[in-house]
């Protein structure tokens, strides 16, 4: 798989949008587009959620067994865009798991990932639709609202933006650089306008105030255990996608070297068997700072 998009343009999308409606069929409740390429990257993967009314259209049970144990389940796909092939990961997981994860999971992964921008490119009606755009106002508060505590009397946009994503991305294995966060803040000043009434904050001279006395002590707390929760998640997510993922050793490691520069490469035997072989090598990556 090809995992630069060299010939990608505003239109693929939509190409990946009629493939998943004609593979998930009735099941099919929505396609979310989020990540790099809502920023306007075109050189990257794109990235999809797709929302079903159940996991009855899988590959297998066992795909549908992961996916209720642990949302979501990951899956990549190409398609030829002209003479160039167009890459893409989309995210599975059931209506009811999405809402339930937005709205009362104590773990950020849902909640952070849709207070950032992305694009609901099709649902299977208005009133879907509707309920998408409400649950992603509902993970912006959460966030904004389990970041507020921990920042000074009076600050920016920017600020609380940054701060979040630093303390969300450290609840995941990732492989984005330290300046990943602040890069995120900047694209985020309208949605600080649009909710900040909601959130309790008020604008003075360009500055954000926020309301309350809350206690930072009792929320950094909370943010200790979200990282430990998050950390082991992710490896268990990391070893999920090695059952749902067409060559994911590939992907991963061209992804790590993408974002930090590190770069190291699989074996055949890693490829050919990579729940049985690839721990050395995801051992070496993190040894060599792949993974924060």
């Amino acid at each position: 798989m090809s995992e630069k998009n060299t010939a990608a343009n505003d239109d693929s999308p939509l190409i990946f949008v009629e493939i998943l409606k004609e593979k998930y069929g009735k099941e099919l409740r929505a396609v979310i587009l989020y990540g790099s390429w809502i920023r306007g990257r075109r050189d990257t993967v794109i990235d999809f959620y797709v929302v079903l009314d159940s996991y009855k259209p899988l590959n297998s049970r066992l795909e549908a067994s992961l996916n209720h144990l642990l949302a979501p389940n990951v899956y990549n796909m190409t398609v030829l865009q002209g003479e160039e092939t167009i890459a893409t990961k989309y995210a599975t997981v059931s209506a009811e798991v999405f809402e339930k994860s937005i709205c009362h999971d104590f773990h950020p992964y849902f909640w952070a990932r849709f207070a950032q921008p992305s694009e609901i490119l099709y649902a299977r009606n208005e009133h879907i639709r509707t309920e998408l755009a409400e649950l992603f106002n509902i993970a912006t508060k959460r966030l904004i609202t389990n970041v507020l505590p921990l920042l000074p009397k009076a600050f920016s946009s920017n600020e609380l933006w940054e701060k979040a994503f630093e303390l969300t991305y450290r609840c995941e294995l990732r492989s984005e650089s330290e300046n990943t966060p602040k890069i995120l803040a900047e694209n985020m000043h309208q949605i600080s306008n649009f909710l900040a009434k909601d959130c309790g904050l008020e604008f003075s001279d360009n500055a954000i105030y926020r309301a309350g006395n809350d206690s930072s002590r009792s929320t950094k707390i909370l943010w200790i255990f979200r990282t430990l929760v998050g950390k082991s998640l992710s490896a268990l997510r990391l070893f999920k996608a090695l059952f749902t993922f067409e060559n994911p050793l590939d992907y991963l490691v061209w992804k790590i070297e993408r974002h930090t520069g590190i770069r190291e490469t699989p074996t055949d035997l890693q490829r050919k068997y990579p729940i049985l072989f690839s721990w050395t090598l995801l051992w070496k990556i993190f040894k060599r700072g792949g993974f924060r």
